[in-house]
């Protein structure tokens, strides 16, 4: 379900196309979650800490020249998911607002989708497939 989305929905940033529902997308956020709250501009996460942990980094701002020169790749932001969920678990408000946000996203393209295909006035079943739908009770 969610590459048919991504193909029909998808949105164009910076040269590549990102789905909101999407690990990478998941993982972004949490990141600059943890970025606004090293530098102030942000409330207190755990993320934070977490990340620092899962990259071994002594603070969240040594990730930047890591990602730049491409030592940390989407892939490496989109396996930051599985943190995300479970700091939502823990009560992060951070990292629940996160999962709300792709929920909220994911359904929107749902909808979209259906109105393309004129689907709208029909009962539709959604398969969740990939790995962010392992977290679908929270998502």
């Amino acid at each position: 379900m969610s590459g048919a989305l991504e193909i029909l929905t998808a949105r164009r940033i910076d040269s590549s196309y990102e789905v909101f529902s999407s690990g990478y997308f998941i993982g972004r956020e949490a990141l600059i979650a943890a970025l606004k709250d090293f530098d102030g501009r942000g409330d207190k996460t755990t993320l934070r800490t977490e990340i620092e942990r899962h990259f071994s980094l002594n603070s969240i701002d040594q990730i930047i020249p890591q990602i730049y020169q491409n030592k940390i790749d989407r892939t490496a932001i989109a396996n930051l998911a599985p943190i995300v969920f479970d700091q939502a678990k823990q009560g992060d408000e951070h990292a629940e607002e996160i999962i709300r946000h792709s929920g909220r996203e994911l359904g929107v393209l749902a909808r979209a989708v259906a109105q393309k295909l004129n689907f709208m006035n029909e009962e539709i079943k959604v398969a969740l497939i990939g790995s962010i739908f392992k977290q679908k009770d929270i998502l």
